[in-house]
């Protein structure tokens, strides 16, 4: 046992050390000199800075943080930190080059992750007489990037068997109520592909809902990415609907059954162009000024 323990520590202690200077390498340093604090976020140069009796805190969940981004903390885990939120001047910006999905945010940044970091934390925070973040810390943590992963794999077999049972169900009624099989086959088909496509966009759409409700993490949403979608949804049906004359063409289905299939794709599709024309529409500034 002892020596297969002495054989495996130097294997432990280079992976501890190779983890360290992952989360490093991802997270950043934050520093703190006694006054300021200062947090560089390695993978995109940005730097924040403010006093700390400039910032708020508050104890929650390592999702809230927002410097560096979101997608850099995958793997440091979602327990419970001191949560610092740089004033309301500092905030995140829109990293529209990096591809992310979320807009500027206010600078929050997770510290006191060991027990050791976090008492001289507390110290800190008490002798600058940091004001407590109670609304915030009352609020539901923000979904976890890991969540938002798992969430994404379990989405896609579920829309696909919602999909197949909705276009089941619906032939099966057709039939019933004495519909032409053709035309009731063309009918339902849409409500599996591209029902499926739908049902996954909207299932992944949810998460968003209930962002909105909060002040970080929150999707950008402008008339550019309205009109990115209703395109990316319009080309989905035109090359669906022209899936389903083809079929006619090679003798699979009846012209009744692609026009079927053609008027519930566009109903289809305008249906869910309208719902996220209205989702990815840029929020209504609140006036600044009260009469």
């Amino acid at each position: 046992m002892l020596i297969g323990g002495l054989a495996l520590s130097p294997l432990c202690l280079i992976f501890a050390g190779t983890q360290t200077n992952y989360l490093h390498r991802k997270l950043g340093n934050v520093n703190f000199d006694g006054e300021t604090i200062s947090v560089f976020d390695k993978p995109h140069h940005c730097e924040y800075i403010a006093k700390l009796c400039d910032c708020r805190w508050f104890i929650g969940s390592r999702s809230w943080a927002t410097v560096p981004i979101r997608e850099n903390l995958i793997g440091t885990g979602n327990g419970e930190a001191i949560l610092i939120v740089f004033p309301d001047s500092i905030r995140t910006p829109e990293y529209r080059a990096h591809k992310t999905v979320f807009a500027e945010g206010p600078a929050i940044v997770a510290v006191g992750l060991t027990p050791e970091t976090r008492l001289q934390w507390e110290k800190a925070i008490w002798q600058s007489s940091v004001e407590r973040d109670v609304q915030r810390e009352s609020l539901p943590a923000p979904l976890s990037w890991e969540f938002s992963v798992f969430s994404t794999v379990i989405i896609l077999p579920t829309s696909w068997f919602l999909g197949h049972w909705a276009s089941r169900t619906l032939e099966n009624l057709l039939l019933q109520w004495s519909v032409p099989a053709d035309i009731a086959q063309g009918i339902s088909f849409p409500f599996f592909v591209p029902g499926v496509i739908w049902i996954a966009a909207i299932l992944l759409m949810f998460p968003m809902f209930r962002q909105m409700k909060l002040d970080v993490h929150q999707p950008k949403r402008d008339s550019l990415l309205q009109y990115q979608a209703v395109l990316s949804i319009m080309i989905v049906s035109v090359l669906l609907i022209g899936a389903c004359w083809n079929m006619v063409g090679k003798g699979i289905w009846t012209e009744r059954s692609a026009i079927a299939a053609t008027v519930v794709n566009v109903v289809l599709a305008i249906g869910i162009c309208v719902a996220f024309w209205f989702l990815l529409a840029e929020p209504k500034k609140e006036n600044q000024s009260q009469m």
